[in-house]
């Protein structure tokens, strides 16, 4: 049971997504409630949005991890706004950092941005890496600069290529071309174009 259940995780994560569900409903029909989200999500990714939605309505039933959100992710690439945001608002309300930063950004996309950055705050002091390259983003929007590079900072430390480009352009427009370099390096040492750009740029002006 739990077996089938690891290794559909594991054919999901390959990319096996008809392996997968065999595993899972494997697992299923063991009795493994917990095996009920990760259906839903291969589902979904099946394209077979009723039986994902079936899936994960009844992991909620069952009170499953993550069963609220997933519902919610579904829902908005379904298409139904307004379902996916109760749905986020709920796993938000019950803790789920992933919820609060889905929120903030269907907010942000429908131009909420007090809204947005309210719940990318939340997430983000969760521990969530993504919100706070958007919560940097959004301090920078509504003019709070030293907050934007707080949360810039948190971000870039663990990694976010975004928040260390955001940073480096903070460097070079205050002039200091050595901490500029320093955060391009990073970003472009995580996989951004730009600041490969950037350093070029620099290198082309001696800096």
């Amino acid at each position: 049971m739990r077996g089938d259940f690891f290794l559909g995780l594991i054919a999901r994560d390959a990319g096996n997504l008809d392996g997968a569900v065999a595993r899972l409903e494997r697992a299923l029909a063991g009795g493994l409630d917990a095996a009920l989200v990760p259906l839903g999500q291969v589902e979904r990714n099946r394209g077979n949005t009723d039986v994902a939605r079936a899936h994960l309505r009844r992991a909620i039933e069952l009170g499953e991890d993550d069963a609220i959100l997933s519902l919610g992710i579904l829902e908005r690439a379904a298409g139904n706004i307004e379902q996916a945001r109760e749905l986020y608002r709920r796993a938000a309300d019950d803790g789920s950092a992933g919820g609060a930063y889905n929120l903030g950004l269907l907010e942000e996309r429908e131009g909420n941005l007090a809204q947005a950055l309210r719940w990318h705050v939340a997430a983000a002091e969760a521990g969530h890496v993504d919100a706070m390259g958007w919560a940097g983003d959004l301090s920078e929007r509504s003019s709070d600069h030293e907050a934007a590079l707080r949360w810039w900072r948190l971000a870039a430390e663990q990694g976010d290529a975004n928040s260390a480009g955001q940073l480096g352009e903070a460097a070079l427009q205050a002039s200091d071309y050595a901490q500029a370099r320093t955060w391009f390096e990073q970003a472009a040492a995580a996989g951004s174009e730009q600041a490969e750009q950037r350093l070029a740029q620099l290198a082309q002006h001696g800096l």
